[in-house]
């Protein structure tokens, strides 16, 4: 797939992988950057042929966190301005929560400040053992964006949420799944296979389903036991009426494998 300056695209067989490529700076975001990668996203959700997304970086780095050429910029601004541009560069890469599709990060390297937040909007992370993971945010004078504040503590608890945050401390890959924070860690050379082990696996999954457990899921880290049944209860109505699930139920009778098709 061509047709973007900052980002390397590839599908294979109902995935869709996304290579952050900017090498020369450790894949930083620059605001190009962020417009194409919204643009992707966008795309992959309308596309029924895609079924997951992985997210990786292109050399030696997932993501150093923001361009220093953008944060300069941001920096410059009123501060009505700056509100307005942070608010709406992290809203762009938000959209990795909200797309009704797997996504995984496939950490390959380092993943730093908004590097590392963005891998955390993923639903799924796997990382080299090496990788430097880090919430540098607050080396640089400012706090964790990209819903850093959000999803850090829900993975890893408020206690370690606060010791990450407030001392921008650096861990290994090993150490991040050791706590929570990224769900594998493997070897630096099988990141990429593991991650699109993982896709594959999910690709045989019913896709309506899948995007309606992460919708349900993101809705259930704010809302009560009662909202979350009146929501599943909701949801499972559009689950109970897919082609998949009447496969599953047939297949299940007729002692066969199921064939799913993402309808």
């Amino acid at each position: 797939m061509v047709g973007y300056k900052t980002l390397r695209l590839e599908k294979v067989d109902g995935i869709l992988i996304v290579k952050l490529s900017r090498p020369e700076v450790m894949n930083a975001l620059n605001r190009e950057c962020f417009n194409e990668l919204e643009k992707v996203i966008e795309m992959a959700g309308d596309d029924p042929g895609t079924r997951v997304l992985v997210l990786t970086g292109e050399g030696r780095a997932f993501c150093a966190g923001g361009d220093m050429s953008l944060l300069k910029i941001i920096s410059e601004s009123s501060t009505s301005q700056m509100r307005y541009t942070v608010l709406q560069i992290l809203r762009q890469i938000g959209k990795l929560a909200d797309i009704e599709k797997p996504v995984i990060a496939a950490i390959n390297g380092p993943a730093v400040g908004v590097g590392l937040t963005m891998a955390l909007l993923a639903d799924l992370r796997v990382a080299a053992e090496n990788a430097v993971l880090s919430m540098e945010f607050v080396r640089v004078g400012i706090i964790p964006e990209a819903g850093g504040t959000f999803t850090l503590a829900r993975l890893v608890g408020y206690g370690k949420a606060m010791e990450l945050a407030l001392t921008g401390k650096r861990i290994t890959g090993k150490e991040a799944a050791e706590i929570g924070l990224v769900n594998k860690a493997v070897p630096p050379e099988e990141v990429h296979k593991a991650a699109l082990e993982l896709a594959s696996d999910l690709c045989r999954l019913p896709a309506v389903a899948l995007g309606l457990i992460k919708r349900s899921m993101r809705a259930g880290l704010c809302g009560s036991l009662e909202a979350a049944l009146e929501y599943e209860a909701t949801l499972n109505s559009i689950c109970y009426s897919s082609e998949d699930h009447k496969e599953a139920v047939k297949s299940f009778l007729e002692k066969r494998p199921p064939k799913f098709t993402g309808k």
